[in-house]
């Protein structure tokens, strides 16, 4: 399998003196900084680095001059043009590079100042070829919608882009309607002969009704799906003939269940199946458990 990540744009983001104590830090401790997932700042409170399967922290103490010199590199200058995004909890980045941010909620909603940004969550996006190889087989069998889960940071998006990928380009290429909500999904990984059309910050509904309403996709994919608005447009859209592969954090099926308006999806068949996602230890792969609507493990 082929590996591209983010991880020198994510150190450009950060100031001279973080880098290099994040240079020596991983040194010292025999990291690699493909192992890297997250980098998190945290105002007056130690910055931790988060691996495939742990969290470290470093002694390594942000200041509030941290927190604005990064944020001044996230919004290019202009902060005040992504306070939409920011009193989302997020800032997408070149790359598709996703920040997380959190402060004092009345300010950071109102998108004020920088100086209320109290914690930053830095993601590494890392693209990974060839990674969703069996559900793009199990896809091709059954040609049905697919719920994929898992815990977050489990990789779930960076499977979803490639199966973006090898189902637009197979021997037999589907067009694939991509909804990038958050601007994660076109990393500049998508190969230019792809017969992908990328719905960039498209709301989840917005995406899959023009999808299916004006596109005629083939297969339509997004990530991250939970709210009743997302499950209103999917139960409206049923019927239109397109497949939808999408993801939504939990962790097991048993959760999944007692999530009525998601499970629901599968009893009207929109999911007639749902795959969880596992990480291995060093990331380069997935195991996955295949149930179908009453729960039982299919594969």
């Amino acid at each position: 399998m082929k590996k591209a990540d983010h991880t020198d744009t994510v150190l450009s983001l950060l100031p001279s003196h973080i880098r290099d104590y994040i240079s020596c830090f991983i040194s010292e401790n025999n990291i690699s900084t493909a192992e890297i997932t997250e980098i998190r700042l945290r105002r007056g409170k130690i910055m931790s680095l988060s691996l495939i399967n742990r969290n470290i922290r470093c002694n390594y103490i942000s200041d509030e001059n941290d927190i604005k010199q990064i944020l001044a590199k996230l919004c290019k200058g202009s902060y005040y043009a992504l306070s939409d995004s920011i009193s989302q909890g997020y800032i997408t980045y070149d790359g598709g590079v996703r920040v997380g941010l959190i402060g004092h909620k009345d300010t950071v909603d109102s998108g004020t100042a920088p100086e209320n940004i109290s914690s930053l969550n830095i993601r590494i996006p890392r693209h990974i070829r060839g990674i969703s190889s069996k559900i793009y087989d199990f896809f091709l069998r059954y040609r049905c919608g697919l719920l994929i889960f898992s815990p977050p940071s489990e990789g779930k998006t960076t499977l979803l882009r490639d199966l973006a990928i090898e189902l637009s380009r197979g021997n037999d290429p589907l067009k694939v309607a991509l909804i990038d909500s958050r601007f994660e999904f076109d990393d500049g990984m998508i190969p230019s002969d792809s017969l992908i059309d990328i719905y960039s910050g498209y709301s989840k509904s917005q995406g899959i009704e023009i999808a299916t309403r004006t596109m005629s996709s083939d297969v339509i994919i997004c990530d991250e799906i939970g709210s009743n608005n997302d499950v209103n447009t999917i139960t409206d859209t049923k019927g239109r003939g397109i497949p939808l592969i999408a993801s939504t954090h939990a962790r097991s099926f048993f959760d999944i269940k007692g999530r009525s308006r998601i499970y629901s999806l599968m009893l009207d068949d929109t999911f007639p199946y749902a795959i969880k996602i596992e990480r291995n230890d060093n990331g380069s792969d997935f195991s996955m458990t295949i149930y179908d609507k009453d729960g039982n493990i299919i594969c």
